[in-house]
């Protein structure tokens, strides 16, 4: 036999001999198996079976037959080598053979009537109780604005005020030195409702000096009593009310050109004015054609007209020297008709003045009153102070004249040694024809 022939029949008797050996050593396992059960009777085996359930908890112990059949060990058992799916510590008896399921017998069905006690149910052990987390914490949110307050709607306040300003002297000329007299009336005729702070205002031109104003309302009217300068005057004006100003000022004796002035009246805030093209009015003045001569008459004359009056500044006026009874001016008309030899003295009155403002009567033709400082005294001549009446020239200054003669000493409120340079002709009471002016002279003996 060769040497190869020999190598695979030893390599056949090895795997032989190794086979043998496997096939004891497993019957050796097997058999030490059995025998071990078979001299334990009872042990432990760790039957995990991961469900977590202890099947000798008091809760699976207590139940009721009714509710959960049994477990038969034998379907969960399995052989004592394998370690796995038993609970951990159960015991149980290992000599006593599981008792076989008859073939083909199903279990007999079992009814299960819930019964519903009162008998409170022991809580189970491991019960857990949810507890939901605590919700975010929320920043509040600002409180909401306050609720606009509702405002109830004032009627609305309403009126027609009225203003008209007039020359109260009825003259719309002015002398240099002179004066000026206005006349404003504020008025709230119609309503339809009462005002209460309307403002009046009149702003004089430069040309007007030394103003003075006094205020006289009517029976539920308000205002300033009395003022000087500028007139800023708050006014209360029921319906049916008004307000009178009476202002008295000078004229520049530089004055030149047309003199304007406006007073208006606005309503106060508030109210509605209904008509606001009757809220201003304005009096125009112009420089006076001629006015009377300073000297002798020369039968020029002057009328200022019904009303009227003619303010003149003249130098070195008139003195008061104190002695009664001597004659101090002479004031001149003018002859009826030239060759008539008669003068129709007119309605008239004379003031004197050191500055324009405060005026002291010293001769009044057509207040039936006797002028005792006069050659025309009514006590003497006989007769009544009546418009248009007839002097002839012999009984008039100088003898024979056409002048009155005036002596301002004994008349009330003119001071001895006092210049008088104003002076102030009106033709009053207005409605008659004025007086015919020709000229006023200092008295010369």
């Amino acid at each position: 036999m060769s040497q190869e022939e020999k190598f695979p029949e030893r390599e056949r008797r090895d795997w032989t001999i190794i086979l043998i050996i496997l096939l004891l050593g497993l019957l050796c396992v097997i058999l030490a198996g059995g025998w071990a059960i078979r001299f334990s009777p009872t042990w432990s085996l760790n039957t995990d079976m991961g469900s977590n359930i202890d099947p000798n908890s008091d809760y699976l112990t207590n139940l009721s037959d009714d509710l959960i059949e049994p477990l038969d060990p034998s379907i969960l058992t399995q052989p004592a080598w394998i370690n796995v799916f038993l609970t951990p510590g159960a015991s149980f008896d290992t000599s006593v053979p599981a008792t076989p399921l008859p073939t083909n017998t199903l279990p007999p069905t079992v009814t299960v009537i819930p019964t519903i006690t009162s008998t409170t149910q022991p809580t189970p052990t491991n019960t857990f109780i949810y507890v939901p987390p605590p919700p975010p914490t929320r920043t509040p949110l600002p409180p909401p604005p306050p609720p606009s307050p509702t405002n109830t709607p004032v009627p609305a306040v309403s009126a027609d005020l009225i203003i008209t300003k007039n020359d109260d002297d009825g003259s719309s000329t002015y002398n240099q030195g002179g004066s000026v007299s206005y006349e404003i009336v504020v008025s709230n005729p119609v309503g339809p409702d009462g005002v209460t702070g309307a403002t009046v205002t009149d702003i004089f031109p430069a040309q007007i000096t030394g103003t003075s104003w006094t205020c006289t309302p009517t029976v539920g009217a308000a205002c300033t009593p009395n003022g000087t300068g500028n007139i800023n005057d708050t006014v209360d004006l029921p319906v049916g009310s008004s307000v009178t100003y009476s202002v008295t000022a000078s004229v520049s004796a530089s004055a030149s050109g047309t003199i304007t002035n406006t007073a208006t009246v606005n309503v106060p805030v508030g109210v509605i004015e209904v008509d606001s093209s009757n809220n201003s009015d304005s009096s125009s003045d112009d420089p006076s054609s001629s006015e009377p001569d300073i000297g002798p008459p020369d039968g020029n004359d002057v009328n200022p007209g019904p009303g009227g009056s003619i303010t003149m500044v003249f130098s070195p006026g008139i003195y008061a020297d104190g002695d009664i009874g001597t004659y101090d001016f002479v004031y001149y008309e003018v002859e009826t008709s030239p060759g008539s030899g008669t003068v129709e003295m007119d309605y008239v009155t004379i003031e004197i003045s050191t500055d324009g403002v405060v005026w002291i009567p010293v001769f009044v033709w057509g207040d039936g009153i006797a002028d005792t400082n006069s050659n025309v005294d009514i006590n003497v001549i006989g007769g009544a102070e009546t418009d248009n009446r007839p002097f002839p020239i012999a009984s008039l200054y100088p003898y024979p004249g056409t002048g009155v003669a005036i002596d301002i000493d004994p008349i009330a409120g003119v001071l001895t040694g006092t210049t008088y340079s104003w002076m102030r002709i009106s033709g009053i009471p207005v409605g008659v024809d004025g007086p015919n002016i020709d000229a006023i002279q200092p008295y010369y003996p």
